[in-house]
């Protein structure tokens, strides 16, 4: 047996639920038996009989150098053209960007050093570690990144 998304539809028929939703709501609903089992609630865990669902890798999409060329200047002169030129330049995720401080730029050096990121939540904007421990480290800018910052 396993799981499939084939089906199932979201809460207020939202359409149907996406792959990495029903691998979440898998992963919770087998720990929550796994605790039943745990606690001598159940004999077996039911969902040790199921094979997981699959993650679904998607491909990033890279914007090409006419893109990426169009993006710069469609964003020169506006409040994204720094956040554009550093994402570009040195490769961020979007909350490390929004989290960035000045202690954390080195313009001499041409460096980021991302030690946190800001993340929405239904109470507000909250910062947090970065995504993966690779990411808290420090990023070489590029001469575009140093040139365009200025």
């Amino acid at each position: 047996m396993s799981w499939s998304t084939a089906g199932q539809t979201a809460a207020a028929g939202r359409g149907p639920l996406s792959p990495p939703t029903v691998f979440h709501h898998a992963r919770i609903l087998h720990e929550a038996l796994k605790h039943a089992v745990d606690e001598g609630l159940l004999a077996l865990n039911p969902a040790d009989r199921v094979r997981p669902p699959r993650k679904v890798r998607r491909e990033m999409a890279v914007l090409d150098q006419e893109q990426t060329a169009g993006l710069l200047e469609a964003a020169k002169g506006t409040r994204f053209h720094v956040p554009v030129v550093l994402v570009i330049g040195a490769g961020p995720r979007r909350g490390e960007i929004l989290a960035l401080r000045w202690r954390d730029v080195d313009l001499k050096g041409g460096s980021l050093s991302v030690q946190q990121a800001l993340e929405g939540t239904r109470q507000g904007s909250v910062f947090k570690s970065p995504k993966t421990p690779k990411s808290a480290r420090s990023r070489t800018a590029t001469g575009l990144c140093r040139r365009g910052t200025r």
